[in-house]
């Protein structure tokens, strides 16, 4: 139970503590992690460059695209961060997705 915890805590970026009534679980100091960087959406120029690439389905040419992304500017590195962590893993529907659902926020 105490390492569930403890995942959940890092993967939250939680910082757990006990009220005096109840027994804190025994873990180990866990230092929140870095506040993950906002996201915020390049140009649209940059977005559809990118959404050729994944019809291509070519993920070096995605990756190529995600580093003239990055090139920008650090505003821009939650959203190279999330789609590099999707073509990692080869997920082309979840990125097209995710820029559908940025296009609707824009």
């Amino acid at each position: 139970m105490a390492e569930l915890l403890e995942r959940i805590g890092i993967r939250l970026g939680l910082t757990w503590t006990a009220q005096a009534a109840a027994p804190a679980p025994a873990l180990a100091p866990v230092s929140a992690p870095a506040p993950a960087p906002a996201l915020v959406f390049p140009p649209t120029e940059q977005v559809e460059a990118l959404r050729a690439q994944i019809a291509l389905g070519y993920v070096r040419g995605i990756n190529r695209q995600l580093d003239a992304i990055a090139a920008l500017g650090p505003d821009h590195a939650g959203f190279v961060d999330a789609l590099r962590t999707l073509a990692a893993r080869f997920d082309l529907d979840a990125m097209s997705a995710f820029l559908d659902r940025g296009a609707h926020h824009a």
